[in-house]
């Protein structure tokens, strides 16, 4: 007989804690600092760069409980993008303005959110390890960890990490629900301008000490953090922390991630997506939307990306006014956040 799914969900939380020998005082490095609407516990998961291969990575990354489950009984497993870590799903900035994960453990759902490999507190390697069907294997067994656990996957992305996601579920269909934030088929001005400039992560001080090869890179000034934002909306203060607490990337994805978008539709990864799939972009994202595209519709941006969806069970598109790349840091993040969350419950 199935266990009941509290039953589960309990056993599923203590089995970590019991996993993790810094929780058995109560202390733990990766513990969410700010209070949240649920139980965090840190998370330390060996991962396979490739089918068949040995786990010889890890990534870090955070599992937190509800205090009281919704209907779906589901878990968001979050994917950063490039240049962040986990924490761009749990700002500390006027928290807990900016968190997704508060918000959604408020929604009666779990989370499960880590740095990608390379990133934040999860194993260094060679940045050419860090190849995009590398990232997208490790969501895979993220989601393996959990589906049997939750009845829903509902697979979350921030820009690369959409791009991330969409490549994993192209491979594997395995989520419930598939979200991409941040993340469209078009050009817009940011890109064409050359405002999103990197340098070797090596060169900058907020990362001395860690022995990157070149390949590592990570935003070089707060005026190419800026193209994130709708500066006309957006608090400077956050932007200004935005940039103190930046990550790193890697070139090898960067590149990989760059070639894959553009591949055309009818033959893009996307188009062997077959799960229900939510878009949802700031209307001034400044990477996609004001050159050929306009945002301010949402019927124009659908038009634009169902031909890269062609087999998924269902395409549903969701603009925000007044918000940039960087969803979920925007003053209009409640806004987001509900629509995701109104959109995996319905």
């Amino acid at each position: 007989m199935k266990k009941p799914f509290t039953t589960l969900a309990s056993t599923l939380l203590f089995g970590v804690i019991l996993a993790t020998p810094s929780l058995a005082s109560g202390v733990s490095p990766d513990s969410p600092p700010m209070p949240h609407a649920g139980v965090c516990v840190p998370v330390h998961m060996p991962v396979a760069l490739a089918p068949k291969a040995a786990k010889t990575q890890y990534v870090a990354g955070t599992f937190c409980s509800p205090f009281k489950f919704d209907r779906s009984r589901s878990i968001d497993v979050l994917v950063h993008g490039f240049g962040y870590d986990r924490t761009y799903w749990d700002s500390a900035f006027n928290y807990p303005q900016y968190s997704y994960v508060n918000r959604t453990l408020q929604a009666g759902r779990a989370v499960f959110y880590y740095d990608r490999l390379g990133v934040g507190k999860s194993g260094q390697l060679p940045s050419t390890s860090v190849t995009m069907n590398a990232d997208a294997y490790v969501v895979h067994q993220i989601i393996q960890r959990y589906e049997h656990a939750f009845h829903q996957v509902n697979l979350v992305g921030h820009s690369y990490g959409s791009r991330i996601s969409a490549l994993e579920t192209s491979q594997y269909n395995d989520a419930t629900r598939l979200i991409l934030t941040d993340n469209l088929h078009a050009v817009g001005p940011a890109l064409v301008s050359g405002q999103l400039t990197n340098h070797p992560a090596n060169q900058d001080a907020l990362f001395a000490g860690r022995h990157l090869d070149d390949g590592w890179i990570t935003t070089d000034t707060l005026t190419a953090r800026e193209g994130f934002y709708d500066l006309a909306t957006a608090d400077p203060a956050e932007i200004a922390y935005d940039f103190a607490h930046k990550a790193i990337g890697s070139m090898t994805e960067f590149t990989q991630g760059q070639t894959i978008g553009a591949v055309p539709a009818g033959s893009n990864v996307t188009n062997s997506i077959t799960r229900p799939v939510l878009l949802i972009v700031g209307e001034q994202d400044r990477l996609y939307c004001g050159l050929a595209l306009d945002c301010t519709n949402a019927a124009n941006v659908k038009s634009n990306e169902a031909p890269y969806y062609t087999a998924a069970a269902s395409l549903t598109v969701k603009t925000v006014p007044d918000t940039g790349h960087d969803l979920t840091l925007h003053p209009s993040a409640g806004v987001s956040f509900d629509a995701i969350s109104d959109w995996i419950e319905q």
